[in-house]
């Protein structure tokens, strides 16, 4: 059955993701927006054309008090009243989801305007049984953010990035984080009413998963992101905060930065380029061999790596070191296979195709050139 869903602040840093998110994830969601470029009328108006309500909208910096006022207690006010007049008209129920803030105990002028706006909503909820979501959300950080605002991470991000300067302010200091792509999925999940759903309307949204980290560890990691990058490294990246604040530190880069070269080392054999390298995993490496050519001839006590052949015909030769045992494999792009390489085996692979041959390797440790665990094996040469 269709949904019919508001988003006020859809233009937003939470709106703008909740509303591709939605639009990419179900069809049965149909999307209108209240920016600021609409007015009190386009409210009412949206109000009883909705099922749901997102209400994002808000003012989170301001240096004139009133403003608080007017978005953050009178828009919610106002919005509370249409869907009261929509009730008495329709006696249809209107699901709301108001964002509010972990800082809605503070004395701030933002804060006290958040907690005025959370009794409007408490009040719908408990006089007229609306399905009223009141969240609390913490710092909340991810692509689309703006920097310079009220998004510390999105600030370093930018800065760092264009190598401007920055302060860390009460570095020590822990922050409540929470990832964009994480709570859009949480919002999802309450505007389908999705089966087992963990949220109830008489308990708080706890959000998950979060972060608690000191701000000084986030500049840390930013800046050891951006250094890596430009030196062939890749962090561990793949779960978990480091895996989010690396996409939204990428999320900053502008499109001519998006790319960057390589070095290439280059003989009468072919090229030899790295291409990643990460410490825990070792790296990542590709090398062309052209007709004929054999590369390799050696054998490793520890390291050990693992070929592909993505253009070409190939030929790996095997002997193993302590009792001359010899084997060989041939390859081709043509049917992809993985070649590993055994410590204690010596091995080369030659091309024996009639083009250049693309090899991509990788390794289990990076290369040190003080300590390269790579020894030559003369008897390899005499294998027929």
């Amino acid at each position: 059955m269709p949904i019919n869903l508001l988003i006020t602040g859809s233009d937003g840093f939470i709106g703008k993701n909740l509303s591709y998110f939605i639009s990419n994830n179900s069809q049965e969601i149909k999307i209108k927006c209240f920016t600021k470029k609409n007015n009190i009328i386009d409210l009412k108006e949206l109000i009883f054309w909705s099922d749901v309500v997102v209400h994002l909208a808000g003012q989170n910096r301001s240096d004139n008090k009133i403003n608080f006022s007017e978005n953050n207690i009178n828009l919610s006010k106002k919005l509370c009243e249409y869907v009261i007049e929509k009730f008495n008209l329709t006696n249809n129920l209107t699901k709301i989801i108001f964002s509010s803030t972990i800082q809605v105990d503070g004395k701030s002028e933002y804060s006290i305007s958040k907690k005025r706006a959370e009794e409007y909503f408490s009040n719908l909820k408990e006089i007229y049984k609306m399905p009223i979501y009141i969240i609390r959300i913490m710092n909340v950080f991810g692509k689309w953010c703006k920097p310079n605002y009220n998004s510390v991470v999105a600030t370093f991000c930018h800065k760092i990035i264009n190598n401007e300067k920055y302060s860390v302010v009460d570095g020590n200091k822990k922050l409540n984080l929470i990832y964009i792509d994480d709570l859009v999925k949480i919002l999802f999940e309450i505007i389908l009413d999705v089966k087992n759903i963990k949220f109830s309307v008489n308990e708080d949204v706890n959000l998950f998963p979060t972060y608690k980290i000191e701000v000084q560890k986030i500049a840390n990691l930013l800046i050891k992101f951006h250094n890596n990058r430009l030196s062939r490294k890749v962090d561990n990246v793949g779960k978990g905060f480091p895996r989010a604040l690396y996409s939204t530190y990428i999320s900053y880069l502008k499109p001519e930065k998006f790319s960057y070269k390589l070095a290439v080392n280059e003989d009468n054999r072919g090229i030899f380029v790295e291409m990643l390298k990460n410490e825990e995993s070792g790296q990542i490496s590709f090398f062309t061999a052209k007709p004929g050519i054999t590369r390799g001839g050696h054998f490793h006590h520890t390291k050990t790596e693992k070929f592909l052949v993505v253009r070409g015909k190939a030929l790996f030769r095997f002997r193993n070191i302590l009792n001359g045992f010899t084997f060989s494999i041939e390859t081709s792009s043509s049917s992809p296979e993985i070649v590993d390489t055994i410590p204690g085996w010596s091995h080369d692979i030659t091309n024996i195709g009639e083009e250049t041959m693309i090899v991509l390797l990788w390794a289990n440790e990076l290369f040190d050139k003080n300590n390269p665990d790579t020894f030559p094996d003369k008897n390899l040469d005499s294998l027929e």
